[in-house]
């Protein structure tokens, strides 16, 4: 038998991981096959990654139309929203799976206080539209020199 550490707050993060896993289920399971239950809307995964300059945003919208995406700033939160067509035709096909989501898309993210969100900038390239938001010129580590005394 070994010791351990009571740690008071374990219970709670198992159930907040439960919940978690409950919760993002809902937005990412499939519909049952045969179903024509779709998702009336679904959760954009992102990539969010600090660098030194600047935060970039990734998020994969695979088969897409540029121009069919929206990407906004608005009080501190970008926003990236548009919508996938259904495929019509694919209701009388026999699908044994189905994964690939159609319908509205949206996901909003609060940008950090050290960001210009009047500089961002977003492109898209191979499926994937990334959002740069250069660091404000405040928030910038700035080397500074060090002065010896001649004494």
């Amino acid at each position: 038998m070994t010791l351990k550490r009571w740690d008071p707050f374990s219970d709670l993060r198992r159930v907040e991981g439960t919940f978690g896993r409950m919760w993002r289920g809902r937005y990412y399971r499939s519909a049952p096959v045969g179903s024509g239950e779709e998702a009336a809307s679904y959760v954009l995964p992102l990539d969010v990654i600090r660098e030194q300059d600047e935060v970039v945003i990734r998020a994969s919208v695979p088969g897409l139309d540029p121009k069919e995406i929206e990407v906004t700033v608005d009080d501190g939160v970008l926003t990236i929203a548009g919508s996938t067509a259904q495929d019509e035709a694919a209701e009388s096909q026999g699908y044994v799976l189905r994964e690939r989501r159609t319908g509205k898309f949206a996901r909003s993210v609060r940008l950090p206080d050290y960001v210009d969100a009047q500089k961002a900038e977003s492109k898209y390239e191979h499926g994937v539209i990334s959002v740069t938001l250069p660091k404000s010129e405040a928030a910038r580590g700035k080397r500074l020199e060090i002065k010896i005394s001649e004494n």
